[in-house]
Formats: structure tokens, sequence, C-alpha cells
């Protein structure tokens, strides 16, 4: 899904410059760049999240498991 809204705004971005300065077309150019940089960021700490809760959950059945 958010690749699909990367690649429109890259679509955009690209019509766009067109009618854009060269400095502006740069500034697109950079701020598409931080915004596929983020997206990757978001997916690597989700995805970190998700193996840290699974971590913990395996910990607390432990616990659970020691308790009984």
């Amino acid at each position: 899904m958010e690749n699909v809204k990367l690649e429109s705004w890259q679509a955009r971005v690209d019509a766009a410059r067109v009618q854009a300065s060269d400095e502006s077309a740069v500034l697109m150019d950079e701020m598409l760049n931080e915004l596929k940089l983020l997206h990757e960021q978001n997916a690597q700490l989700r995805k970190s999240l998700v193996q840290a809760r699974q971590k913990s959950k395996m910990s607390t059945k432990l616990k659970e498991a020691l308790y009984e």
C-alpha cells in the first residue's frame, strides 16, 4: 500500500518537474528521497517492534510455566 503512495508521489514529482525551476526540481528530489528513506526506516522499526513483542511474549510464557 505504501509503495503505491511512493510511486504515485514519484509520478507527481516527475510531472511537476516539467514546469519547475532547477532549484525546485532539486528540492522535490531531495524531499522524495528523504520520504523514501523515512519509509524504509519506519518499516524496519515496525519489524523490530514485532520481534520485540514476540520475544516478550515468549518470555512471559516461560515465566508462567516456571511459576506453575
